[in-house]
């Protein structure tokens, strides 16, 4: 089952996730794998194999999830802090169609340029 159980994990696991997710602690481990791949955006998975990244995959066009609400305070504000980053991310990457990332797609077909404003719409 790919969206787990509510509540199945214990509150240290959501603790330790809103750390994570608050320091950006694995950032440094995985932006080589993305310049690597010459992807500039997307979700990279990854596990931790005897304390060291070991990148599984980097899934170029992941779906996003804007959830608000669970049981735990700690996975609300590690929700929070994820749309914010998110947002904050969309809008520097957000051009003109004569200029920056998105010049060479229209903007109408561009996903980026879809996601931004729907995000948008739904945050504001």
């Amino acid at each position: 089952m790919k969206g787990g159980v509510i509540g199945i994990a214990k509150p240290n696991l959501y603790d330790d996730e809103l750390r994570i997710v608050r320091d950006n602690s694995f950032r440094a481990a995985v932006e080589p794998a993305f310049a690597l791949a010459e992807i500039e955006y997307g979700r990279i998975d990854f596990g931790l194999v005897g304390g060291s990244v070991q990148i599984y995959e980097i899934n170029s066009n992941p779906t996003i999830s804007l959830p608000t609400e669970h049981p735990s305070p700690a996975r609300v504000e590690s929700y929070r802090i994820y749309r914010q980053n998110f947002l904050a991310a969309l809008i520097a990457i957000d051009s003109t169609e004569e200029a920056g990332p998105c010049r060479n797609s229209p903007r109408s077909r561009n996903p980026l340029r879809r996601a931004y404003r729907s995000l948008l719409s739904r945050l504001r």
